[in-house]
């Protein structure tokens, strides 16, 4: 009987290790796919964050032309603001570990504080160029009245006046 309980145990023991390195080896595997899942996700925050970024630089890009605007190169700065707004409450949802929300709605206010102030800016250019526009075209003709040469007539005094001489 000693001999059978031995073996027995012997399996047991065999059975117990083998037991513990397959929940040990489960275990792992559960692991490394959550870690895969968190790569997965951090590498996707990355390549918004990269996308956010990248429409950021437009944007500084697309302003910094503003002198040369017409009304269709504003209403491309406004689509893409918009697009950038966008990305931006997006990224809010996933990046709340890493970027306090309200930096993110700072942001975004200043974008379309941005936009405002390149819209006043193009008005004023436009404005400037009418007004630019109004002295070249009137400039010749105020000139011509300014310079013409008026002669003026004196009347006689006294007799030789009554007479017309």
């Amino acid at each position: 009987m000693k001999l059978g309980l031995k073996i027995l145990s012997g399996y047991v023991l065999l059975m117990l290790s083998i037991g513990s390195m397959v929940g040990i080896i489960v275990y792992e595997r559960k692991r490394m796919h959550n870690i895969e899942a968190e790569t997965t996700e951090i590498q996707q925050m990355r390549r918004d964050i990269n996308t956010v970024h990248r429409s950021i630089t437009q944007l500084s890009l697309l302003g910094e032309g503003v002198i040369g605007w017409k009304e269709g190169d504003y209403r491309n700065f406004c689509i893409q603001r918009l697009h950038t707004d966008s990305l931006l409450d997006s990224l809010e949802t996933h990046c709340m570990v890493y970027v306090h929300m309200a930096q993110i709605d700072t942001l975004r206010s200043l974008l379309v504080n941005k936009e405002t102030l390149l819209w006043h800016i193009m008005d004023a250019i436009e404005q400037q160029n009418e007004a630019d526009s109004l002295l070249v075209n009137h400039l010749p003709e105020v000139a011509r009245r300014a310079t013409r040469i008026r002669t003026v007539k004196q009347k006689k005094k006294g007799i030789a006046g009554a007479f017309g001489g």
